[in-house]
């Protein structure tokens, strides 16, 4: 049984090592070789793949680099905007608060020069009728004097003549 074993790991050892120099350029000479245009070709493939990956994961790079600059410019651009906005927003807060206390002013005012108003048009509508009566006396006594004077104007000025 262990010589099974051993005879089955030999065989496995020794194919493992043929496979081996079949790959490995002018090998060992156990076994058959692969050309040299195999070797040739399987290095091409290998090494440009290698290129080829590199390749790729450079872009890959330059793009997460080229995306990063972008999402910083974005983001510079949209913490401008949104300070300008806050600005706004209190501006128009301001504006506000400006325009409700010029409307309680106008109530307070309106409320407070409503009773004023009241009392002046009654004190000037108070008056009218009386003050009208007195004018109109004031008018003819005036008139009357006047009247009497011109009447009396001609022996007046006499009067004085002879005075002065």
């Amino acid at each position: 049984m262990i010589k099974e074993k051993l005879a089955k790991s030999l065989i496995k050892f020794l194919n493992f090592i043929l496979k081996m120099d079949m790959l490995l350029p002018g090998g060992l000479g156990l076994g058959p070789k692969m050309p040299d245009e195999m070797y040739k070709r399987l290095a091409k493939e290998f090494f440009n793949r290698d290129v080829e990956l590199e390749n790729k994961i450079e872009k890959a790079i330059d793009s997460i680099q080229k995306s990063s600059t972008l999402l910083s410019e974005l983001e510079g651009i949209l913490n401008e905007k949104s300070k300008k906005l806050q600005e706004i927003k209190l501006e128009i807060e301001k504006q506000t608060k400006m325009s409700e206390e010029y409307q309680k002013l106008v109530e307070i005012n309106r409320f407070g020069a409503e009773p004023i108003l009241n009392s002046i048009k009654s004190t000037v509508n108070e008056g009218k009728s009386s003050e009208r009566v007195i004018n109109i006396v004031i008018s003819m006594v005036s008139g009357a004097l006047f009247f009497i004077l011109g009447i009396f104007w001609k022996d007046i000025m006499i009067f004085f003549k002879n005075i002065f």
